[in-house]
């Protein structure tokens, strides 16, 4: 009798070690993939066309983790520094002749395939060098930067203190790539 219960124990626990494997490898599966993805560099290519007073950009970009993300054309380097030929600029980071805001752009499934068209106005001018000057940088970030918009009588210096405030953390860039020419290959951060 005790050989036959010690059968049916050692039977029982094959199973659920069985049951137990199979189930953590399935897991493994399931999860590694999208942490995989959610630490993979993006890539992809953006495509500028400016014409009659706009600028069309042409998003098809990869490994975009979930979530809103905060876009922009910016002049500096990358990291991200804001700086206008080597020199802080004097009206500060979000001018529009530092910084043109894309907006929030978010990825399905990791894929963000976006057009999204400036138009010239009072108050965002596109620079005529903007494709060939070398000076001009694309970058997304995490975050979409929501804080800054709480600034109240927003200028350029209570937006950059604003901005300081902020974790770095919560800010990351995800990518930047220099400007040099209307199509441009994008492979995570420059200079990282």
């Amino acid at each position: 009798m005790n050989h036959q219960i010690s059968r049916v124990v050692t039977g029982i626990a094959l199973t659920l070690a069985f049951v137990l494997i199979t189930t953590v490898l399935s897991v493994i599966n399931n999860v590694l993939p999208a942490h995989a993805k959610q630490n993979a560099v993006v890539r992809g290519s953006v495509n500028l066309t400016p014409a009659n007073n706009r600028l069309t950009i042409k998003l098809n970009l990869q490994n975009i983790p979930p979530g809103p993300h905060r876009a922009d054309l910016h002049q500096g380097s990358c990291p991200l520094t804001f700086q206008v030929d080597g020199q802080d600029s004097k009206f500060g980071p979000f001018t529009p002749g530092v910084t043109l805001p894309l907006g929030n752009v978010q990825a399905a499934n990791g894929i963000l395939k976006k057009t999204i068209t400036l138009k010239e106005s009072a108050t965002l001018q596109i620079p005529d060098d903007l494709v060939s000057s070398g000076k001009w940088f694309f970058c997304i970030h995490t975050g979409t930067l929501a804080q800054l918009a709480k600034v109240k009588n927003p200028t350029p210096a209570k937006l950059l203190a604003a901005l300081k405030k902020i974790p770095p953390a919560q800010v990351k860039q995800l990518a930047c790539q220099k400007i040099d020419g209307a199509n441009i290959q994008v492979n995570g951060v420059e200079g990282a």
